[in-house]
């Protein structure tokens, strides 16, 4: 458990840290911003998990059914959420 709990919360918090880091390297302005105002620095966490979060997906199960879309997901079905996908213009229809 412990051996778990390590890896994951070190897994996680690299991808943060690397994620921000690498955002805030590919746009000058606000690297200096968040240099300048370190008050900036919970939005900033904050905007690099919404916007590239550290975990993908997660896994559920439906307790009712429920219809996606045009398909119908039975009771006891177990979907993985992939909010990875979140917050990311759909190229299709553009």
């Amino acid at each position: 458990m412990i051996v778990n709990l390590m890896l994951g919360g070190m897994e996680t918090t690299t991808n943060l840290i690397g994620n921000t880091t690498i955002a805030l390297l590919e746009d000058p302005a606000e690297l200096r911003a968040v240099q300048h105002n370190p008050g900036l620095v919970p939005r900033v966490v904050e905007e690099s998990l919404r916007h590239v979060s550290p975990i993908q997906g997660m896994f559920r199960e439906t307790t009712e059914e429920v219809w996606l879309g045009d398909t119908l997901v039975p009771a006891g079905s177990v979907l993985e959420l992939m909010f990875g996908s979140a917050n990311r213009p759909d190229f299709r229809r553009s």
